[in-house]
């Protein structure tokens, strides 16, 4: 009975005992008590704390995040660890520790990785948006502009984008006002011998700007249709055209000015377009710019 008594006591003194901690003061106490630490244990916690151990030797989250900075060309402001954090630290602290520092790095990178892919798509649709207005397909713009300002609310490049684009579709409003205020008058579509080939499709017309307005620009678009009355072929023409890149003298087309070619001049096309029907086309004034 002594002898049951005083096994049990000693149970319970070493479930009593103190849990190894690290002692990081010296290299020397750091390997003694590493090691005895070490023997404490069993093999799968030994290997998870030599490596946590490994780990804040090497500067833990801190160095991790700054390989990261300087990859981008940044800076990190998480400190680098040191093995001294672990003074005193028992063996499931440490590995706790680590556990730890080891999620903050993969959250922040995921953050990270989140927000290039919210860059990316912030670029993609103002490249987008941009493409869109150059197509004065401004609806499509607007809708683009708003899925950015949905990513970022603060985002000044969709702001911005917005205010401009609702200034171009006033002002396509007011060019599609002013459209009919261009007269087409003595349109011609013929085949025409030239000095180089015979037959050649070609055409000529007059304008008239009957508006308040002097242009800077006048865009008609020609249709060739076949003997059914099917288009077949269009070709676009700028008979006013000015513009910063313009050495030829060409003037704006004032209120009340016409624009005329001259006498047996025509503009002709390349193709022979052998299914047009001679004289079966139509002329209409498509766009214009203003002379602001």
């Amino acid at each position: 009975m002594k002898v049951l008594y005083l096994l049990v006591i000693s149970l319970l003194l070493v479930g009593c005992l103190p849990e190894k901690t690290l002692d990081t003061t010296s290299e020397a106490t750091l390997r003694t008590t590493s090691g005895e630490m070490m023997a404490s244990l069993p093999p799968d916690e030994q290997k998870l704390v030599a490596d946590a151990i490994k780990y804040h030797e090497s500067g833990g989250i801190g160095s991790i995040a700054k390989q990261m900075a300087e990859a981008f060309g940044q800076t990190s402001d998480i400190p680098v660890s040191s093995i001294h954090e672990l003074n005193g630290m028992t063996a499931a602290q440490i590995i706790e520790k680590m556990h730890k520092e080891k999620a903050l790095i993969e959250a922040r990178e995921a953050e990270s990785a989140k927000r290039t892919e919210l860059k990316n798509k912030i670029r993609d649709l103002t490249k987008r948006a941009s493409e869109l207005r150059s197509k004065k397909q401004y609806e499509g713009a607007l809708a683009a502009y708003s899925e950015i300002l949905a990513i970022d609310p603060n985002a000044e490049v969709a702001t911005s984008g917005i205010k401009a684009t609702e200034g171009e579709i006033a002002e396509s409003e007011r060019v599609q006002a002013y459209l009919s205020k261009v007269k087409v008058s003595n349109f011609k579509a013929l085949r025409i011998d030239t000095y180089s080939k015979k037959g050649v499709p070609a055409v000529s017309w007059k304008l008239k700007n009957e508006g308040d307005q002097s242009l800077n620009e006048v865009k008609v678009v020609v249709y060739f249709k076949d003997s059914a009355g099917k288009v077949i072929f269009e070709e676009d023409y700028h008979p006013v055209l000015v513009s910063e890149y313009s050495y030829t003298g060409e003037k704006p087309l004032k209120p009340g000015y016409v624009w005329e070619m001259g006498k047996d001049k025509y503009y002709t096309l390349d193709s022979n377009l052998s299914d047009w029907e001679e004289g079966n086309a139509s002329i209409v004034v498509t766009d214009l710019a203003f002379a602001e």
